[in-house]
């Protein structure tokens, strides 16, 4: 990124949420990881600084329903899993990042709000059951760094794409 405001900031709130990433909080029977509350506040406020709000909203909410399908999916029936989790997982999410969006800050934006409050509801629907579930686990945050870190090979290789098109265009 550019040296700007927006850079620092989330060099501030990647810092803040690394060192809080095994601070547990706890509120009467729903426990809460500090770093994920760190990332609801950075990525809804990032998310309301783009355009087309109310469509990243929709977009965001699709994959929080997604993404909670497939936790739930997989604590009801796990014998269906066949590659390990986090691959799985971040692979049915970028594709529905990849279908909502094509701006890689819009990706990243759909990315971490969805998740997150994705996140949010499974936990929220575990513990409606008797189930409780931390809230911003671990491995969630194993999932993010995933989906994150295809997010930007993606755009890594539309960039090359482009530059390649534009060498062949100007060899013409």
């Amino acid at each position: 990124m550019k040296k700007n405001q927006m850079r620092s900031y989330l060099s501030f709130a990647i810092l803040i949420i690394i060192i809080s990433a095994n601070v547990i909080l706890s509120f009467q029977i729903y426990t809460v990881s500090l770093s994920y509350l760190g990332l609801v506040i950075t990525a809804v406020l990032w998310m309301i600084q783009l355009q087309h709000l109310a469509y990243l909203l929709f977009a965001s909410f699709t994959l929080s329903i997604g993404y909670a399908g497939i936790l739930l999916w997989e604590k009801n029936a796990p014998v269906w899993i066949i590659m390990p989790r986090v691959i799985l997982i971040s692979f049915a999410i970028i594709l529905l990042i990849v279908l909502c969006t094509k701006y890689t800050k819009e990706r990243f934006a759909i990315c971490l709000t969805g998740l997150t409050f994705g996140e949010l509801m499974y936990s929220l629907t575990m513990s409606s059951y008797g189930f409780p579930e931390i809230i911003g686990d671990l491995q969630f945050f194993d999932i993010l760094l995933f989906v994150i870190v295809i997010i930007l090979i993606l755009d890594i290789l539309q960039r090359g794409r482009n530059k390649w098109i534009y060498y062949k265009k100007s060899m013409h």
